[in-house]
């Protein structure tokens, strides 16, 4: 799913925009954005103009847009799903976090190795630091990799399938399946279709002029996608409750091991059911996903200084 579907801190926009575009936005809001300049433009030998190469990131503007009000663990998983849920396999090694862990300035945390007398030490590391320096991130560490996944698989490891039952069941309970709200988006969406047509009869009748007709039109637009927007998230909620009481009744029959193979691939896939999200900052590194947060144990810190590794 596009980046504008995607809700973004304040502190994450900011980070992509001029000072100026920044000062005009709420703190207190979350935004989607609009990449501009992505790519280059071809033309042919007969003038037509087409798509190029996509350009190197640095290049790309971001432009801020309103929240489409969809859930980041929503598009998350629509994106996994586009991709085949493929995780990074950098370095030669399976990243079982990727995807999963952030860190607490809101930033993904992103692989990296590093070699010292010929050994390779692999390392999740805000991507914010990484791109901007030790300064831009208060919580700039490189989380040793292998200690990291180890305590995340061991306190996942001692969740009981009871307290996850009622964890997923309390979900359920918050997020019903939205049948009537997404029934009142598609109500209004036949009444925009149903003034279109009015707005082009009356301009054919010379009721309406041609500016008044751009400008009524313009105004349906505006509003079709917006309902679009909200009707996506709106859908997209209602199959995440499906989920979740699939979710309930297969940890009913299986103990929480279940979900946690020893294979290194069907573990990742267990995190991705469990809507594992992992964060980390200086002092600490905290769990959540459909099992809530207090319900596992404090997973100590696992990190060490990023300015000497």
């Amino acid at each position: 799913m596009h980046d504008a579907y995607l809700p973004h801190t304040f502190e994450e926009i900011k980070a992509l925009v001029p000072p100026e575009v920044a000062a005009k936005l709420d703190p207190t809001k979350s935004y989607g954005v609009d990449w501009y300049n992505r790519r280059g433009t071809v033309t042919d030998a007969n003038g037509r103009r087409s798509k190029g190469t996509e350009k190197p990131r640095e290049e790309w503007i971001a432009v801020p847009v309103p929240d489409a009000g969809i859930p980041a663990e929503v598009v998350a998983r629509a994106r996994a799903s586009l991709k085949g849920s493929k995780p990074s396999k950098a370095a030669g090694r399976y990243w079982q976090l990727s995807g999963h862990a952030y860190c607490a300035c809101g930033c993904r945390l992103i692989s990296r190795t590093t070699r010292r007398s010929g050994k390779a030490y692999s390392y999740y590391v805000c991507s914010r630091y990484v791109r901007d320096g030790s300064g831009a991130c208060p919580h700039g560490k490189w989380h040793n990799a292998v200690k990291l996944e180890r305590r995340v698989h061991e306190a996942l490891r001692s969740v009981k399938p009871q307290d996850l039952r009622a964890q997923i069941q309390a979900q359920i309970d918050r997020v019903k399946a939205p049948e009537g709200q997404i029934k009142a988006a598609h109500e209004v969406l036949e009444d925009v279709g149903r003034k279109r047509e009015k707005y082009q009869e009356m301009f054919a009748a010379d009721v309406m002029s041609l500016e008044e007709l751009k400008a009524k039109l313009s105004g349906l637009d505006a509003r079709k996608a917006t309902v679009e927007r909200e009707l996506e998230g709106l859908n997209n909620s209602g199959q995440w409750v499906q989920r979740l009481r699939w979710l309930h009744e297969k940890v009913a029959t299986n103990p929480i091991i279940a979900f946690l193979a020893d294979t290194e691939e069907t573990r990742r896939e267990y995190y991705r059911d469990l809507e594992l999200k992992v964060t980390t900052s200086r002092k600490d590194v905290a769990i959540s996903g459909v099992f809530g947060e207090s319900s596992l144990p404090s997973v100590t810190p696992t990190s060490t200084p990023a300015t000497g590794k």
